[in-house]
């Protein structure tokens, strides 16, 4: 994405913040964005939103969330991207940003689109196993916070032979799984009231002068 200006109206700032959209799983729109149009579209994202009669779906493993945008910012004189998926509470205001590698950021990104490959990707050998040894993939949990590394832990919640499995894999392969399986994102109510979690302005530095414009 070097070398690609702002796509905000009459601006041509080197694009430095770049977004993709999510609805229901399905990328909607791609942004790409100066620092300073990027910030102004978050804060437009994340206005209050009208009061719902509805409480949070939850299960015994958590609350349900799902993927509300993939974000990564690429400098100049950088050739990785810095990456995040951003996660939003189904029936809440609770949001959470969950850094990646971009090598797992970009096999979300491929799974999101359903883009085809000619040969079984990991992540669908993954899958697979799972239903070859007969079990099914009932969710993925996001349980625990590790502020010193700044790490999230999952687990992939299996049902198998009539028992319940939790195995601990990395959040980026959970997400890449849940969307492959088509199950839900659940993230411990124990993480979110223990953390603090859902502060996303203190999340993205908005209002506090950690990004400057583009």
């Amino acid at each position: 994405m070097n070398g690609q200006e702002c796509t905000f109206p009459e601006c041509s700032r080197p694009a430095k913040w770049h977004f993709t959209m999510i609805d229901g799983r399905v990328p909607v729109a791609v942004w790409h964005l100066c620092t300073e149009h990027g910030k102004r579209r978050l804060l437009d994202w994340h206005q209050p939103r009208a009061r719902r009669d509805v409480v949070s779906q939850a299960s015994d493993f958590g609350i349900v969330f799902d993927i509300a945008f993939l974000f990564w910012e690429l400098e100049d004189d950088s050739a990785d991207a810095t990456c995040y998926v951003q996660l939003s509470e189904t029936n809440g205001d609770h949001t959470i940003r969950i850094r990646t590698g971009p090598f797992e950021f970009s096999h979300l990104d491929r799974e999101l689109r359903q883009t085809a490959s000619p040969r079984p990707p990991t992540h669908h050998a993954m899958a697979s196993i799972i239903t070859a040894l007969g079990g099914s993939l009932r969710g993925v949990s996001i349980h625990r916070y590790d502020p010193d590394t700044g790490a999230y832990f999952a687990n992939l919640l299996i049902r198998t032979s009539g028992e319940a499995v939790a195995v601990d894999v990395r959040p980026s392969d959970a997400l890449v799984l849940a969307v492959i399986c088509d199950v839900p994102i659940l993230v411990s109510k124990t993480l979110l009231a223990c953390q603090g979690m859902g502060d996303f302005a203190k999340d993205w530095g908005l209002g506090s002068g950690r990004f400057g414009s583009g």
